[in-house]
């Protein structure tokens, strides 16, 4: 399970790699719970897609709804299509306790509803070309990709900031495995309640 949310109406990001051309290398950015810019609003994951030999980020945002994210299976509800960890209901989100951690935190909205996962797909990190996910957005993804939606928060920027100040999560050094996977707080990359990535 991810890292507990600190308090209600806070939603989980999982993490991605980002790259840093000046240095140059990929660095990790840790998973970590977030509230969102208003209620009503669920995050599409960032990924990666190949094109033309090369490699395009494609970033994240806020919406109404989860849209295309490349297929990759983040994990946490974020399957490889929308999201399951959770949903507004009004102006309150109320949290799937299959896929969400939630500790000890007393938290009245909450459900169960399984998800299914495929535990023989392979946990690619990037979209098309030989080796990546072949999943292609739908015509509502689509869609949605192009209607007006918000980018990361302030919180948001200052994780990414953060982590990519911090050498340990720099794929040259870490060999692919960063020390910290996820973090219960944006912003914040030691301390208690960090995820250790398994080994």
């Amino acid at each position: 399970m991810s890292s507990q949310p600190s308090r209600a109406g806070y939603l989980w990001v999982p993490g991605f790699w980002a790259w840093r051309k000046s240095v140059p290398d990929y660095f990790w950015v840790p998973g970590t719970w977030v509230q969102p810019p208003r209620p009503g609003l669920l995050w599409t994951p960032p990924y990666w897609s190949r094109v033309d030999g090369g490699y395009a980020f494609q970033a994240g945002y806020w919406a109404a709804e989860v849209g295309f994210y490349g297929g990759i299976n983040y994990g946490y509800g974020y399957a490889g299509d929308g999201y399951q960890g959770g949903r507004w209901e009004n102006d309150a989100f109320s949290y799937n306790r299959a896929v969400t951690n939630l500790g000890s935190l007393d938290i009245a909205n909450v459900y169960d509803r399984s998800v299914t996962a495929d535990d023989h797909a392979a946990r690619v990190s990037f979209n098309g070309g030989r080796r990546g996910t072949a999943a292609r957005p739908t015509r509502h993804q689509e869609a949605l990709a192009s209607v007006e939606h918000i980018g990361a928060t302030a919180e948001q920027q200052k994780h990414f900031e953060l982590a990519a100040m911090d050498r340990a999560l720099y794929s040259k050094l870490n060999n692919g495995e960063p020390g910290v996977a996820a973090t219960p707080h944006a912003g914040e990359l030691d301390g208690e309640g960090h995820h250790a990535r398994p080994r």
